[in-house]
């Protein structure tokens, strides 16, 4: 149902009072002079809560675009900041705001579609009018008190997830025809994880433990869970002493929350196994912990098929440690504005009915800008995986060959929420189809997107080659076993991949330079971008045009 102006709080009105007196190509809609519309983001929220739809509109809308994970520091970010609703001209969409002052703007211009909505500091908020689905609530919040999972919201999130599951397993040739399964590896026994998590069965008391994929018959179908751990060095973890005690029961109690969610989701699935790295991965206790760091190298090799060979993927994508669980609040649902139309008065004097529709999350502001897009290891991760579906702070996600979806479109995303983000297209279709492209374009791809990977964050910075083994040993196929591969440089290039300069300081400069010191100098070559703490640029990807005047003799 539509609302319109009597729904409005007194800033609102004056605003729709304006858009009905004052023509569009008036200079008082023209570029200008900013309107006032609220002293701070506190006072938009409160006008929200008291039930002026368009200030909801407004506020969801800097939830869904203005900061990951859920807007508290946001908020506190612009504590006191005005905002401003400014118009703007459809020819102005890409120039730089002319009005400089300080504060969070709200721009806005006209459309038969609507607003359209542009803050100086953060992404295109767009008001979207197309029919969404409204995203499920998973948990509820009291002022004060703990959040408290809503099972019908959870219930209904797994029906969905087994819909684009079943969807994709029955009618995405390419992600099951002979050609993807080159990379995603039919699972043989050989391919199956050393050790899965056995979660039992949906409906079941959980009792946990570690399963041994050296038994008789082998689980063949499981899933992965990719997240980041934070700092929580005190979770429970698979150890050479805790290994056998694990193998009969996990303490549930002493498992954080993101994994004991992973684990009752996947038993939603009707799955009953999951690989998860802390308990499937030994761990170091002690520097000179010999038998965890065998196996951790033995495991690592094997990461790529791991993730490649899972049904699915579950993905934390919203959460930046452990603690923080899958089901999460989605504090933009607190407001679930309809579509507010009201009245413009055209250039030729007449009125005519303009609709403002609420927004909806994206793939750019729920994924790509997300804490775990920040972590290094996930990168790849997300890349291998055949399937995943992303758990991130105001819906669900979902990724594979064939369809991009969320729960706001479960059919498929528009071809605008497609086109966004670094962490697109070419990463997640290309890598499966690297022989559509010659060598010199996969090359070129595999450093454009070194430079965007430098970017992310390790609390291991020698990982920063392990984590990309598994990306490393596909290219590596599709452009020849003859041409080495030398720490992240392709010796058949070896101009560019030596052309590279850092943002940040090396892994082998002296404690106490730039960051904190994290290797020895020895341990990563220091004329590989993987030396590099902080981002890398490799000069090709500026535009040069250069010929090569090296070659490597030994």
């Amino acid at each position: 149902m539509e609302r319109t102006a009597h729904d409005l709080c007194m800033v609102c009105s004056r605003f729709a009072e304006r858009l009905q007196l004052e023509a569009a190509d008036s200079a008082a809609i023209k570029p200008g002079p900013s309107m006032p519309f609220a002293a701070d983001l506190h006072e938009l929220r409160q006008r929200a809560f008291d039930g002026c739809t368009l200030c909801q509109i407004f506020f969801q809308a800097i939830l869904y675009y203005g900061e990951p994970g859920g807007g508290s520091s946001f908020m506190s970010y612009f504590h006191g900041e005005p905002v401003k609703l400014e118009f703007v001209e459809l020819s102005d969409y890409l120039s730089e705001p002319e009005d400089e002052e300080d504060g969070f703007g709200i721009r806005a211009w006209f459309r038969r579609r609507g607003l359209l909505l542009w803050s100086t500091d953060t992404p295109l908020i767009k008001l979207d009018p197309r029919c969404p689905r409204i995203p499920s609530r998973l948990c509820s919040t009291e002022p004060g008190a703990e959040p408290s999972y809503l099972d019908e919201g959870i219930t209904a999130l797994a029906a969905l997830v087994k819909g684009w599951l079943a969807n994709c397993r029955e009618g995405h040739a390419e992600c099951n025809t002979a050609v993807a399964k080159q990379m995603q590896g039919q699972p043989a026994r050989s391919d199956v994880p050393t050790r899965l998590v056995d979660v039992g069965e949906e409906g079941d008391e959980i009792s946990l433990r570690i399963l041994l994929n050296n038994e008789e018959n082998p689980a063949t179908e499981y899933t992965t869970l990719s997240y980041a751990w934070g700092g929580r060095g005190s979770d429970i973890k698979l150890t050479a002493s805790n290994i056998s005690e694990m193998t009969k029961a996990i303490d549930w109690a002493r498992l954080p929350k993101t994994i004991q969610e992973a684990i009752n989701f996947t038993r939603k699935l009707g799955v009953r196994y999951i690989w998860i790295d802390a308990l499937c991965i030994m761990q170091s206790t002690e520097p000179d912990d010999i038998a965890a760091q065998d196996d951790w190298h033995r495991e690592a090799e094997q990461f790529g098929r791991y993730y490649r060979n899972s049904l699915l993927t579950i993905a934390a994508t919203g959460v930046a440690d452990s603690a923080g669980g899958l089901f999460l609040p989605r504090p933009a649902l607190v407001f679930q504005p309809q579509p507010l139309t009201l009245q413009r008065r055209t250039a030729e004097g007449t009125l005519t009915p303009m609709t403002i529709f609420p927004s909806m999350p994206t793939r750019l502001g729920e994924i790509h800008s997300s804490p775990l897009a920040l972590r290094g290891w996930a990168v790849q991760e997300r890349i291998l995986s055949t399937r995943v579906v992303h758990f991130a702070t105001n819906c669900v996600l979902w990724e594979c060959g064939g369809l991009r979806a969320t729960e706001v479109y479960p059919e498929g995303l528009h071809p605008e929420d497609e086109s966004h983000g670094w962490l697109g297209s070419w990463m997640f279709d290309e890598f499966r189809r690297l022989d559509d492209h010659d060598v010199g374009s996969v090359l070129n791809g595999w450093y454009s997107f070194v430079e965007h990977y430098t970017r992310t964050n390790f609390t291991y910075q020698l990982d920063r080659l392990p984590a990309r083994a598994s990306l490393a040993e596909i290219v590596h196929e599709r452009i020849g076993r003859d041409r080495r591969y030398l720490a992240g440089i392709w010796e058949v290039d070896i101009s560019v991949g030596l052309s590279w300069g850092a943002w940040g300081p090396f892994l082998w400069d002296p404690p106490g330079h730039g960051k904190e010191h994290m290797g020895e100098r020895d341990s990563v070559t220091s004329w590989s971008w993987a030396s590099a703490r902080g981002q890398v640029i490799f000069l090709f990807c500026q535009g040069e045009k250069w010929n090569p005047l090296l070659e490597v003799q030994s």
